[in-house]
């Protein structure tokens, strides 16, 4: 493989940053008219504000450095995405991309705020993403912003509202993202699988139901003829987006090699944001990882494995935006079962 080749290939991780980073064209837009803006104290559909949050709760907030160029930008993102373009699949590299769409000046300005403050920095992804954590008290007094609790009496989360006290950046705190991701929407439960047996007992069912294999995979997906020619991802990487952790995930991928007659591989597990890897098995998240781990070494037998588990803190633009800063894998998989639709029923779409 050539070098400009590989080089592509090993950039190729860092449009999904352009994808991002476009989602944020129409906040750097109103940024450029408008130094100061306003947060509303809007809850979410069926939700209701019950007050601010104690002052002494910490949270993880964001810190939003507007782009330049975002014009330019949208047009990139387009013709990279579209087939037949010139410009298809020629991926931008890194630093060519933060010199031409970031205000680097801007962004160490926050940062160095940020630090100045003695609060403790999470996460800084493509000078134009900063995740830290904060007293309640520090969000109002060093950003001029307030935390309120909402809640539909099941399920309580907090956001940030008010107007920030810095200039021309968006400043937001939110654990919104365990809503969506608190347990895999494809989470089978005992009273699933008891349903559909009662279900699929009756008689006259034109179709059955039964697992499949794993490695049919291999040969439902025509990736058979790759293998033959010795081609089964080696040298590449993997990246899997999950929520949660799995703490047994490497041994459960040792055995299904055993099972299945597949080659070991070494999982490199990165937290994105605090990690406590048993949550996952209280709230079904490692059943989910289990399959993505597992189906994607099926596929790809010898490509090593990048495995990020990402807080609930932390919205799917900044784990995605760590990830394309991390700049360690060929691709990223995420496998939520989120409807767009039921994301858009929130506010603050945009830092999803």
């Amino acid at each position: 493989m050539s070098k400009k080749s590989m080089q592509k290939r090993l950039m190729a991780i860092l449009v999904v940053s352009i994808m991002v980073i476009a989602a944020f064209v129409t906040i750097s837009a109103s940024m450029a008219s408008a130094q100061s803006y306003s947060i509303p104290q809007t809850p979410a559909n069926g939700f209701k504000y019950i007050g601010d949050m104690n002052s002494n709760s910490i949270v993880t907030a964001t810190v939003y450095v507007p782009l330049v160029n975002t014009s330019l930008l949208s047009y990139y993102t387009q013709e990279i995405s579209t087939p037949g373009s010139p410009m298809f699949h020629q991926f931008m590299l890194k630093q060519k991309i933060l010199s031409m769409f970031t205000d680097q000046k801007k962004y160490n300005q926050v940062l160095n705020y940020i630090k100045s403050k003695n609060l403790k920095i999470q996460e800084e992804a493509m000078n134009s993403i900063i995740v830290f954590s904060a007293t309640v008290s520090q969000m109002k007094q060093f950003f001029g912003m307030n935390v309120g609790l909402y809640s539909n009496g099941t399920f309580t989360y907090y956001n940030a509202y008010g107007t920030p006290s810095i200039n021309g950046v968006y400043v937001y705190a939110t654990n919104m993202t365990k809503l969506f991701y608190g347990k895999p929407s494809t989470l089978i439960s005992p009273n699933d699988i008891n349903a559909m047996k009662a279900k699929f007992s009756q008689v006259n069912q034109v179709f059955s139901i039964e697992p499949y294999y794993p490695t049919w995979l291999q040969s439902v997906y025509n990736a058979t003829g790759m293998y033959s020619k010795g081609i089964m991802g080696q040298k590449q990487t993997i990246g899997i987006l999950d929520y949660a952790g799995d703490p047994y995930i490497q041994e459960q991928l040792d055995y299904f090699d055993s099972l299945f007659g597949l080659p070991n591989v070494q999982i490199n597990i990165t937290s994105i944001g605090p990690y406590n890897p048993y949550l996952g098995i209280a709230v079904g998240w490692a059943g989910e990882i289990s399959l993505d781990v597992e189906i994607s070494h099926t596929m790809a037998p010898l490509a090593n494995i990048t495995l990020y588990i990402a807080n609930w803190d932390y919205s799917t633009a900044q784990a995605i935006a760590a990830i394309d800063q991390y700049d360690s894998v060929n691709v990223l998989s995420q496998s939520f079962s989120i409807s767009e639709s039921y994301i858009a029923n929130f506010p603050a779409i945009i830092t999803y």
